[in-house]
């Protein structure tokens, strides 16, 4: 509206990432194992850049092996992970174009112990995004309570376990027997945990 004005319009480039993670389940079963598939998504305009870190910290009732894990999902050949005291770091040089995803996946067991809920935590960084420059650490994934909850880059998975848990009572209804008599017992098999029990069932009486 001024004599004299000049302007000039530019775009901002800008990466921004995200994370998804799931089981494809609702339950875990106590001594099993599952598969946690990982999505980390770029919704900015403009393809990440340097290395992409995720770290995923088991909660008490899961465990991996120690060492390089083995990694399976549609861009696994892009994604290193590694795993100590059950703490998984996974990187990538790969960018992930604007719009675009990076894949990839890995089976953790169940203890036979676990109970209740598990909750998965995990957290993506680096890449290039400008709101969370740094790789994630065991101590920022594990804070994680939902997605981008309480950090950036946040995800979570939860589960219930299933429990078999199969109980014996024993009983000939009496307190006496007699000598060179015979006396009948019942055994009851019972479960007192949150599925039915699967496979043989056996029982020894000495």
């Amino acid at each position: 509206p001024t004599e004299g004005c000049a302007t000039d319009s530019d775009t901002v480039n800008v990466v921004n990432l995200g994370l998804a993670k799931t089981n494809s389940a609702t339950t875990v079963t106590a001594g099993g194992t599952t598969t946690y598939s990982l999505t980390v998504t770029n919704s900015g305009n403009t393809a990440s850049s340097g290395t992409i870190t995720v770290v995923d910290v088991l909660p008490t009732g899961m465990t991996i092996a120690n060492g390089a894990v083995t990694l399976g999902g549609a861009n696994a050949a892009n994604w290193t992970c590694t795993a100590a005291t059950n703490v998984i770091t996974c990187t990538s040089a790969t960018a992930i174009a604007s719009g675009g995803s990076s894949v990839f996946s890995f089976p953790v067991t169940v203890s036979s112990t676990a109970s209740g809920t598990l909750l998965n935590p995990a957290q993506v960084g680096g890449g290039g995004d400008p709101t969370n420059p740094n790789p994630p650490t065991s101590t920022t994934a594990g804070q994680c309570t939902a997605t981008n909850t309480p950090n950036e880059g946040c995800a979570v998975d939860s589960d219930t376990v299933n429990v078999v848990n199969l109980g014996l009572t024993k009983s000939n209804g009496a307190t006496t027997v007699t000598a060179g008599g015979t006396t009948t017992y019942t055994l009851t098999v019972t479960t007192s945990g949150n599925t039915a029990s699967s496979g043989t069932i056996s029982v020894v009486d000495v």
